[in-house]
């Protein structure tokens, strides 16, 4: 069996062409069977033959990915040499037919102080442009009574869910699990802080509606008015620099906490992300942009809140930080 993957314009007839197919009635005559499977790409089948263990390709970037028993492995695609890979992370697209418009995806951690305030303002937000949607707080094992807020206001909004983890997962699986459970088509997430604007939240999700892909916040494009200390501003203009420089994703603002995407590229990006932590965001985006879907900055108007609160000490962490962004693109290219 031969699965080869395409999720470009053309795909069908590049495909066909590299399997020396001239047309897809042709295909049929060769045992080739076409079928769309989901909205990112068309999957071609070529039965009857002896190996089991079969390659999936990506033909316009290259990408190798690997199919056992029917599923989807994905291999870190984004490796410089992606032709051989280990790491592999289970991928299924197969979710259902979503059944609100928006799922926002709310991660939370020791959020006593601010949770109520924020999925209120959340909510009124969505409710302006959305009359179909869900909001997820995914706690994330926090001491302080969040979970307990978050359940009080849930027994009262059937639009409001909480996940609640005994212990810490990090941002990244809390967002994973978020969703896990969600139903919506389009999938939002940002931070309890509410440190972006949600006048923006609109504009995303119609650039997603549009275009595709993954609309994210950006506080280092013209027309964003941030808020915020110098010495925080330098280190996340180093930080992206260093970004840009290594992988080359063109994106200015990797760390911004305020995403839209369809439900299809946050499955595909999520199921395979490696990150829970600092690198989470970046990861997203790099991914996206290397799996071929576009990736859109919307200029923000951010302010800093709770300066006390960031768990990143530019002074204390710079080195850290400099040294595991090496090693994530060193593994990523074995």
């Amino acid at each position: 069996m031969y699965v080869l993957l395409h999720s470009t314009a053309g795909g069908v007839e590049s495909a066909l062409t590299k399997l020396d197919i001239g047309n897809k009635t042709e295909a049929t005559s060769k045992n080739v069977r076409i079928e769309e499977t989901n909205k990112l790409a068309p999957v071609f089948i070529m039965h009857n033959l002896i190996n089991p263990l079969f390659c999936v390709w990506e033909i316009s970037t290259f990408n190798c990915l690997s199919v056992f028993d029917e599923k989807y492995t994905i291999d870190l695609w984004y490796r410089l040499l992606c032709f051989c890979s280990s790491g592999k992370a289970e991928y299924d697209l197969k979710s259902g037919v979503p059944q609100k418009e928006i799922s926002i995806l709310l991660p939370a951690y020791n959020e006593a102080a601010q949770i109520e305030k924020c999925v209120r303002e959340v909510e009124a937000a969505v409710k302006s442009f959305s009359k179909s949607y869900e909001i997820i707080v995914s706690e994330d094992g926090s001491t302080d009574g969040t979970d307990a807020i978050v359940a009080k206001l849930a027994k009262h909004n059937p639009n409001l869910v909480l996940l609640h983890s005994p212990s810490r997962l990090g941002k990244g699986r809390g967002v994973k699990n978020a969703l896990r459970s969600s139903k919506g088509k389009f999938i939002t997430f940002m931070d309890v802080d509410l440190a972006t604007d949600l006048a923006c939240l609109p504009k995303l999700l119609q650039i997603v509606k549009t275009k595709g892909g993954m609309a994210i916040g950006s506080r280092h494009i013209e027309g964003s008015r941030v808020q915020r200390r110098v010495s925080r501003t330098l280190f996340s203009l180093t930080y992206n620099l260093a970004v840009r420089l290594l992988f080359l994703d063109g994106i200015h603002d990797h760390q911004c906490g305020f995403k839209t995407m369809s439900r299809e590229v946050a499955e595909a990006i999520l199921n395979v992300s490696q990150s829970d932590g600092f690198f989470f965001d970046t990861e997203m985006i790099v991914r996206c942009k290397k799996l071929g879907f576009p990736v859109a900055e919307v200029a923000v108007q951010w302010s800093e809140r709770d300066k006390g609160a960031s768990k990143v000490n530019p002074m204390r962490d710079a080195k850290k930080i400099g040294l595991d962004l090496l090693a994530f693109r060193l593994n990523i290219s074995k």
